[in-house]
């Protein structure tokens, strides 16, 4: 079916990726998940982001992204968190699938644009043998 003005999923070339991202299939939900991968990860961290991974509780690795109070009010939170899964959406084929990940915001993310936070957490992730390549 195809809706005036909204492109159709299906007619997009066959050469297009697609970066779509479950939150059912790639987000952490269980508290067991999170306490064992807070207890049993390595840390990583720049000045935006602070990165825990640990080896993938499944056969394919998953996300938590997280922003406490300390980041701003609700707004802020929301938006930082937003830009933590763009990021990762934009680089899901690039990151390391055997890993899974919890991604903790700082609270200079927001005062930068987003091609910078893009290009900080891919050199952090890149330093740490996250990404392929």
């Amino acid at each position: 079916m195809h809706v005036e003005g909204k492109a159709d999923i299906n007619s997009l070339p066959s050469n297009v990726t697609k970066y779509t991202f479950s939150r059912i299939l790639k987000h952490i939900w269980e508290k067991k998940h999170f306490q064992n991968l807070y207890s049993n990860s390595k840390r990583i961290e720049n000045d935006i982001v602070r990165v825990y991974y640990a080896p993938a509780f499944q056969e394919q690795g998953r996300f938590a992204f997280i922003a406490s109070k300390k980041v701003g009010n609700a707004v802020i939170r929301n938006k930082c968190r937003r830009r933590l899964k763009e990021v990762v959406r934009h680089n899901q084929y690039n990151i390391q699938e055997e890993f899974d990940m919890i991604i903790v915001a700082k609270k200079k993310l927001i005062t930068i644009s987003y091609k910078e936070s893009e290009q900080k957490i891919q050199q952090l992730l890149k330093k740490n043998r996250l990404l392929k390549n």
